[in-house]
């Protein structure tokens, strides 16, 4: 009713209305967005009609909300968010430069330049990191050290030193998931229709929470209930996908299990799909925790003739090293030897 009383006095609207209306529903459901997605269309036309008006606030907010229902096209990013970033990410706060962190991970940002500038931002911030904004400047991190993992984040990390050590994503980020029967409902029936054990709740690094997880193989279900999906619409919300993303650049093979769907499985075929699924991530998780031990024992160091000494495991390494001690002794004993012979020759002479 509220929706459809707002779009029918769109004319009536000034700068600050639109603005408030866009991000009150993008926050509408404790902090899930709501509205159809007709009602944040409708309204991108004031929007972009007032942006020039918005201060660096009220644009992070209103670019996030779009991000949030996946209306933040190409086109938007070319003439709204671009330019905007560009001019002023030297100038945004934490509370700012948060939304930008979820935007540019939900628009899967790989531009170079945009995210020297937003690492540029967060080094050089005045104050450390307020716990509450810490969340999607963390994700960032992650996603920032898959793409460019030679760079120093020294100073990042530094300025959420004490963000890092007070925040707890199992009480803060899932407690009103815990809470939810459906949520519930879904962890026992999967359990009921799978022979593998999972843990439950698993946590990854203070950072997500895995629904359901073998840690020694670094395999993952994430669960998607009615409430992880895009009011109005069949669409996963940005921020799950954001989350998967992640977790697989850090060698996390992941399966995605929406409640409706797999309840739409037949009974007696739930089982042996699953479990079809999770021994196909189990069997590259073996391959790739192999190639791990391999690569454990390659170990590259310039040996006394400065060669690289690779693939060798510690008793390997130990063993070249003390050889070549042994034959750096032995030519010293010779050079002796040689040095005493033509002593003992200017003796005689």
């Amino acid at each position: 009713r509220l929706e459809k009383t707002i779009l029918s006095r769109l004319n009536e609207l000034d700068a600050y209305s639109v603005y408030q209306f866009v991000y009150s529903f993008s926050k509408f459901n404790l902090g899930y967005s709501g509205g159809s997605q007709n009602f944040y269309e409708q309204m991108l036309t004031l929007v972009q009609k007032n942006w020039g008006g918005y201060n660096n606030a009220e644009k992070s907010r209103l670019l996030y909300a779009y991000a949030s229902r996946k209306l933040l096209n190409e086109k938007l990013q070319k003439d709204l968010l671009n330019p905007w970033l560009s001019q002023e990410m030297q100038h945004l706060n934490y509370a700012e430069i948060a939304n930008v962190a979820w935007i540019l991970l939900i628009t899967n940002c790989q531009d170079k330049e945009t995210w020297k500038q937003f690492v540029f931002n967060l080094s050089h911030q005045e104050q450390i990191c307020p716990l509450i904004f810490y969340y999607p400047i963390k994700t960032a991190r992650y996603w920032i050290e898959h793409l460019y993992p030679k760079w120093n984040l020294n100073y990042y990390k530094d300025n959420c030193f004490q963000a890092e050590r007070y925040f707890n994503l199992m009480n803060q980020k899932i407690a009103d998931k815990v809470n939810q029967q459906q949520y519930i409902s879904f962890l026992r029936l999967i359990l009921s229709n799978t022979k593998l054990k999972f843990l439950a709740d698993c946590d990854f690094e203070n950072i997500f929470k895995i629904d359901l997880a073998i840690n020694t193989h670094k395999v993952g279900i994430l669960t998607l209930t009615d409430k992880d999906l895009i009011s109005g619409t069949q669409l996963v919300r940005p921020h799950v996908e954001v989350k998967q993303k992640v977790l697989e650049t850090c060698g996390w093979g992941m399966i995605t299990l929406q409640y409706r769907q797999f309840l739409e499985i037949p009974a007696n075929q739930r089982g042996p799909w699953l479990d079809e699924q999770v021994e196909k991530l189990l069997k590259k998780g073996e391959a790739d925790l192999a190639e791990a031990e391999v690569l454990e024992k390659e170990i590259a160091m310039d040996n006394i003739y400065g060669r690289i000494v690779s693939t060798l495991s510690k008793r390997e390494l130990a063993y070249e090293v003390r050889k070549a001690e042994e034959e750096e002794e032995g030519e010293d004993e010779e050079n002796n030897d040689e040095d005493d012979k033509s002593a003992r020759r200017l003796d005689r002479l």
